[in-house]
């Protein structure tokens, strides 16, 4: 059996997403589930490919995982997981074919989240600096190469939806791409913010050259809140989570609360790294 599964995380909660197989070893996001999943049943194998990694700091409300040979059946599995992965928010289940891997989409999506009260930049600067973005472009100037990391060939990016929002002392930045190199949103958002700080908008030719040294912003407002496919496996899934009130609207009102509480922590430093 294939179980995909819809999540979401805190990432303050932890010191990474992925499973590091080196003495202690941090506390990440798959490592706790792997171990529910293996305490559920000692004897079991299960196999976890995911959809999206994510930086250390950055949190999710939509990423996708799917478990190859689950150790319970699917309904006592995301039970589980909600009780015993602290953290973690496990939203939506499907029995999928060996066919579906979860990292082979049609796009994902991420927020940001900037925090301005004293209305130190302006939003049509910002809005001028997006536009250059849209589209396709090599984004090999806005993300970080590791040697020791299997890195993609291929750079191009194509991005799809990009906005930005001014609410209550804030700016929120959507953006949708077909994929995204390590680092890529970060990298993004701090060239725009750097040129928005002297009520500078980027160019086309800004956007080719790349950051040229500009800080990225910090992951702690950094969001994964969906990934696209072909077609949605979750369409059917009528899961709701395992609190009181037991209807649909529960999934929106706690998928705002979770980010409420990143905003929450907006005033505490600046999202510029430098």
């Amino acid at each position: 059996m294939n179980l995909a599964i819809r999540f979401g995380y805190d990432g303050q909660e932890f010191d990474g997403f992925a499973i590091q197989n080196i003495p202690s070893p941090p506390h990440t996001v798959m490592g706790d589930i792997i171990k529910v999943l293996n305490d559920l049943d000692e004897t079991a194998d299960p196999k976890i490919t995911n959809g999206s990694r994510t930086d250390k700091g950055v949190s999710a409300t939509g990423n996708v995982m799917v478990i190859r040979d689950p150790p319970l059946e699917p309904i006592k599995v995301i039970d589980a997981l909600n009780r015993l992965v602290p953290g973690c928010v496990f939203t939506h289940y499907a029995v999928v074919d060996e066919k579906f891997h979860p990292g082979f989409a049609l796009s994902r999506s991420y927020e940001y989240y900037f925090h301005d009260p004293q209305n130190k930049y302006e939003i049509d600067v910002i809005r001028k600096s997006i536009e250059p973005f849209k589209g396709e472009h090599d984004f090999r100037n806005y993300s970080k190469r590791d040697p020791t990391r299997s890195e993609p060939d291929n750079t191009v990016r194509t991005i799809k939806e990009f906005k930005v929002v001014q609410e209550d002392g804030r700016f929120v930045f959507y953006i949708t791409a077909n994929g995204f190199l390590w680092q890529m949103v970060r990298r993004v958002v701090g060239h725009i913010l750097e040129g928005a700080k002297d009520g500078k908008h980027l160019t086309a030719e800004d956007v080719a050259k790349g950051p040229a040294g500009t800080p990225m912003v910090e992951p702690e407002f950094l969001v994964l809140t969906g990934i696209a496919y072909d077609h949605d496996p979750f369409a059917d899934c009528d899961y709701t989570y395992p609190w009181p009130t037991k209807n649909r609207l529960e999934h929106k009102l706690i998928e705002y609360s979770w980010r409420y509480e990143l905003i929450k922590r907006l005033g505490a430093k600046s999202p510029l790294k430098k």
